[in-house]
């Protein structure tokens, strides 16, 4: 970098202005944080698979007690919405998992 300001400050002063502005731009696109970030779960997880359903004798429609999920006890580095998502239903305490997994076992 020094050595191509070094070549641009003996040439005309046009180039200097149109070199510095490019650097510019390089330099400062780097240190900038992007706000909205991937989710971290994989896409395998949301599709079902046929083979936990063989494996317990149960079809798709209904599936086995064991593949639904209960309680979700941490919500450390998710991204914003599935914090709000747990938040809203209040999936994070004890006692709105309990009324849910009771009122599934009674329907």
């Amino acid at each position: 970098m020094a050595g191509i300001l070094c070549k641009v400050v003996q040439r005309p002063l046009g180039r200097l202005q149109t070199v510095t502005k490019g650097a510019e731009s390089l330099i400062y696109t780097h240190w900038i944080r992007h706000k909205f970030t991937k989710s971290r779960i994989p896409d395998k997880v949301f599709q079902p698979s046929p083979e936990d359903h063989e494996k317990y004798g149960r079809d798709p429609q209904n599936p086995h007690k064991l593949h639904i999920v209960t309680r979700i006890k941490s919500t450390k580095r998710r991204p914003y919405w599935e914090k709000d998502i747990i938040k809203m239903n209040h999936f994070h305490h004890k006692q709105r998992c309990l009324q849910t997994w009771l009122t599934f076992l009674f329907l």
